[in-house]
């Protein structure tokens, strides 16, 4: 049986898997990246924030953590390497294209672009074999 940890183990273990989320968060969304891989992990952002200040985080938080940055749990849990699953290579996160608010940026921009082009008006989106002179009104 495994014997139970002192107080000063606990701490220690925590501020260790807070440093290892830090570094994960920054080597892979940047040091101002916590907002977004909050958001991907379906978490407040202070939560996160909490989590790595050495709060403890629940087991399904670091599985998602692990499923979204295929980081090798030995590594995330202990800080033996490899730090990830794929030792060959560190994952690349793609943005979320997908997101309410990507889609109202591209839908935002594809209408700055007709207006500037003058798409938008209806005279412009004729046919040539349908053609008919604007009214002289």
């Amino acid at each position: 049986m495994a014997r139970r940890k002192t107080l000063p183990d606990s701490i220690r273990t925590k501020c260790l898997l807070a440093e290892r989320l830090s570094a994960l968060r920054a080597e892979l969304f940047g040091d101002r990246g916590g907002p977004e891989l909050a958001r991907r992990l379906g978490i407040p952002v202070r939560t996160w924030y909490n989590y790595e200040a050495g709060v403890t985080v629940p087991a399904e938080i670091v599985l998602r953590i692990i499923e979204l940055t295929r980081v090798e749990p030995m590594w995330l849990l202990h800080g033996k390497s490899p730090k990830y699953r794929d030792p060959t290579s560190q994952p690349t996160i793609e943005p979320e294209a997908t997101t309410p608010q990507a889609v109202s940026s591209l839908l935002r921009t594809a209408l700055q672009l007709l207006e500037r082009t003058g798409m938008d008006r209806p005279d412009q989106h004729a046919r040539p074999d349908r053609d008919v002179p604007p009214s002289q009104g």
